[in-house]
């Protein structure tokens, strides 16, 4: 059991029990595995307290929301983090398209594939068509979506993300309109700093346990939340501190959690925002230097500094060296004499060192590593291609689409679907759709209540290649022509009815539209009206071929 320490002993060791060199051979050889779990130098003071996910975010949150809110207004930095995620994760809003077929349902797919081979929608489609333009109607009027009036449904998604980017919470309330056009549906959103923070109680029989304004069941679910009807920190609106006991089935608490202990969200700038608040304050310390450095500076080596003002100093005008207040003054004059001073004094001018000349190289460093952490690459979080490839650049963007399109897969399964499908029920209720009747809906409500959500795509860096490269992917069968429609913020079907209009309108006026690569090389042989070379008729050269054979 005491083997290793008698090895200390033995005569092997180099130094004798006592010293200080044996201390530390002994300490050696009771060391960790690992060297980051270590406790001698440089790691003897890194050693932090434990805390689970919740005990973590409740002993900093109040601080680090208050230092992210006033990063995200005051320094460039933050603020183009949460802009640059907001606009990759929701961009002009997630789009979301029914899509009412269930897997099993291939008969039904047959049967609406023959109704279009005739010329019309089949019922199915029909309704995916009537509740997609029912949503976008309703969504996009900011007096029906909103409770407040004031933002459409993309506008509220991209202030949503942004509040969980800050605070590490996106709250939105689903309320109930007493005036409303399609359906009694809204919603309103409140910021993280109106859950009263205040309530806490452990849980009891009878009694569920509440958590920083947030009531937990049993199993440790969410069933309420604790809000002030007015927010604590408005100065103007007069708070009064009201409170209500909102229902978790009326809110859409949008947060990543990290641990499994964790039921409180916490800032998405968490890591990084000490870095930017120092970019910051190095930044401002550059400017400074560089506007005092900027101002002509004289340093005059006097034997009597008396002399400044007396006229034994300066250039001599025959007038007051001194200003209205009484301040000494030193005029120069010009050539050939610009001064007067004594053998042994002298006059230096001081020679700037700014703006430093590595700051460029600092910054940088610092620049790539508040980007690593905050999710984005070097160059969408500076805008700064100087020095780099076509290759690099986008390798970068594809690296950072990696922790891109999950988090729109996120957003998409907590605030765009259960918003869609909250909708549906209410839209069908109410019987504003013309081609399921309430009754159908209810009996299939899974089917019916089956959407594609769809983040906004982005052209990397050539949109020609980019398009090349869709194209492809539709002939290879590796997408859809409904996913590329959606990454543009477009409707896969109106996209189609458009171009089929157009191509109608075309013909009336004998246009031919075409859209090739080649410049016609897709176009079919059509027969004019004088009968020359049709379709099925071989050219000149063809049929010189066919007779040589012959």
């Amino acid at each position: 059991m005491f083997g290793w320490l008698k090895s200390i002993f033995s005569p092997k060791s180099k130094h004798s029990p006592g010293s200080r060199d044996f201390a530390r051979e002994l300490l050696a050889q009771s060391w960790e595995a690992y060297r980051l779990a270590r406790r001698d130098r440089p790691r003897e003071h890194f050693q932090p307290q434990h805390f689970s996910g919740t005990s973590a975010a409740l002993s900093s949150v109040d601080m680090m929301t208050r230092r992210t809110r006033d990063l995200v207004r005051n320094t460039a930095q933050a603020k183009r983090i949460n802009q640059a995620l907001v606009d990759l994760i929701v961009g002009t809003g997630m789009q979301t398209f029914s899509w009412p077929f269930g897997p099993a349902e291939l008969f039904q797919i047959v049967t609406e594939l023959e109704t279009l081979a005739v010329g019309q929608l089949g019922p199915r489609l029909a309704f995916a068509l009537e509740s997609d333009d029912l949503f976008d109607e309703w969504s996009s009027d900011p007096k029906q979506f909103d409770a407040e009036g004031r933002l459409s449904r993309p506008e509220v998604e991209r202030m949503l993300l942004g509040e969980c980017i800050q605070t590490g919470h996106g709250l939105l309330i689903r309320v109930r309109p007493k005036n409303y056009q399609l359906v009694p549906l809204a919603f309103q959103l409140i910021e993280a700093e109106q859950i009263d923070q205040s309530m806490d109680r452990a849980a009891r029989p009878g009694q569920n346990k509440i958590v920083a304004g947030r009531e937990y069941d049993a199993s440790n679910r969410v069933v309420a939340y604790h809000v002030y009807i007015d927010h604590p920190y408005d100065s103007y609106g007069g708070a009064a501190y009201r409170r209500e006991r909102i229902t978790a089935d009326r809110v859409i608490d949008l947060a990543v959690f990290h641990r499994p202990s964790a039921s409180i969200g916490v800032s998405w700038l968490d890591a990084i925002g000490q870095s930017v608040f120092d970019r910051d304050s190095y930044m401002d310390s550059e400017i400074r230097s560089a506007a005092l450095a900027a101002v002509f500076a004289l340093i005059y080596k006097l034997e009597d500094a008396e002399d400044i003002g007396s006229g034994g100093v300066g250039f001599e005008d025959g007038d007051d060296l001194s200003d209205e207040y009484g301040n000494p003054e030193i005029k120069l004059g010009h050539s050939p004499i610009a001064s007067t001073i004594r053998p042994n004094e002298d006059v230096e001018i001081v020679n700037s060192a700014r703006p430093n000349q590595n700051a460029d190289k600092f910054m940088a460093l610092l620049d790539r590593d508040i980007a690593a952490g905050g999710g984005l690459s070097y160059y969408s979080l500076t805008g700064n291609y100087a020095n780099t490839s076509f290759s690099s650049t986008r390798a970068a963007k594809l690296d950072e689409d990696l922790h891109i399109l999950p988090l729109q897969q996120w957003f998409a399964t907590h605030v765009s679907l259960p918003v869609r499908r909250q909708f549906n029920t209410l839209a069908a209720a109410s019987g504003l759709f013309d081609n399921v009747r309430p009754s159908q809906f209810r009996r299939q409500r899974r089917t019916f209540q089956r959407f594609d959500a769809i983040g906004n795509g982005r052209e990397i860096l050539d949109p020609g290649a980019e398009t090349t490269a869709d194209i492809n992917q539709l002939r290879s069968g590796l997408a859809t022509f409904k996913e590329k429609c959606a990454r543009r913020g477009k409707h896969w079907i109106r996209v189609l009815m458009q171009r089929a209009i157009e191509a109608s309108v075309a013909g009336m006026f004998d246009v031919e539209l075409d859209y090739s690569l080649g410049g016609g090389a897709s176009q079919p042989n059509r027969k004019d009206s004088e009968g020359e070379n049709g379709g099925n008729e071989p050219t000149p050269q063809e049929q010189e071929a066919d007779d040589a054979e012959e």
